[in-house]
């Protein structure tokens, strides 16, 4: 796993209790989902928010799956 996803996943367990700013669904951009780190295809649907940090505001993707488990987690957190 590179150090881009290991930092998403920090960014997206640290602020698992913060508030997202934004939500946008749309097509796949190819990147690599926050959740599971697989590349998110062209062919499916991406989930993507955005969170306040510590240095500003950070976009994370997801499937739509993986997404739906981490706002399930963050909402019983």
């Amino acid at each position: 796993m590179n150090e881009a996803i290991r930092r998403d996943e920090r960014t997206a367990e640290r602020h698992a209790d913060t508030d997202v700013i934004t939500t946008w669904v749309g097509p796949g951009s190819g990147r690599l989902c926050s959740g599971c780190s697989r590349k998110i295809e062209f062919g499916e649907v991406e989930c993507e928010i955005e969170l306040p940090t510590d240095l500003g505001i950070r976009p994370l993707r997801f499937h739509c799956a993986c997404y739906g488990i981490w706002s399930g987690e963050k909402r019983s957190s």
